[in-house]
């Protein structure tokens, strides 16, 4: 039991001694952002850390990750900045400052906005058929990406829907027709 103890410690204290530290500022127009996500992804894409900027907009990641990553800096209603950097193995400091670019037009922003902001100016006939909406499709849809926002017609939706349909395990048309009525009379 010592032993093992000894040992792990001895893990945790070479471990920390391994660590990098990315380091920086993020702006927008001159301006410090407070709040803004940066994020370090490994290379494969299945590890991630996140941190936020303080009021000053400095920011400070540690981690344990080296080589080829992935660097994002994110922050509301400003343009994400992607960067690619090579961490060194061992202890090192890297700096890394952001200006964001803002966004200024309207498609922009609503881009850049999660679904539900724009699920909340839909009018439906019911209470209970936003529910089922917010229940079926909001939860798969919550995140968007530049393909899925696409502007699309009423036929373009109805030709998906019963794909969406099917893989919301739907045995009716009836969603689809309810469907139907909330776009012609809805947002």
């Amino acid at each position: 039991m010592g032993t093992r103890l000894i040992w792990s410690t001895c893990w945790v204290l070479c471990a920390a001694t391994h660590a990098a530290t990315i380091t920086g500022t993020v702006s927008s127009a001159g301006t410090p952002v407070r709040g803004a996500m940066i994020t370090l992804v490994s290379r494969d894409e299945l590890y991630s850390e996140t941190v936020l900027s303080d009021p000053a907009g400095h920011y400070q990641l540690d981690t344990r990750q080296s080589g080829p990553l992935s660097l994002r800096a994110r922050a509301r209603l400003n343009e994400d900045t992607l960067r690619k950097v090579d961490l060194p193995v061992g202890d090192a400091t890297l700096t890394q400052n952001f200006s964001l670019r803002r966004l200024t037009t309207a498609q922009e922003i609503s881009d850049s906005l999660p679904a539900s902001a724009h699920m909340a100016r839909i009018k439906f006939p019911t209470e209970v058929q936003r529910e089922v909406f917010q229940l079926d499709c909001v939860e798969c849809h919550q995140i968007g990406a530049p393909a899925t926002r696409r502007p699309r017609s009423l036929q373009d939706w109805e030709a998906l829907m019963p794909s969406m349909l099917h893989g919301a395990e739907y045995t009716s048309n009836l969603h689809a027709s309810s469907f139907r009525r909330i776009s012609h009379t809805g947002s």
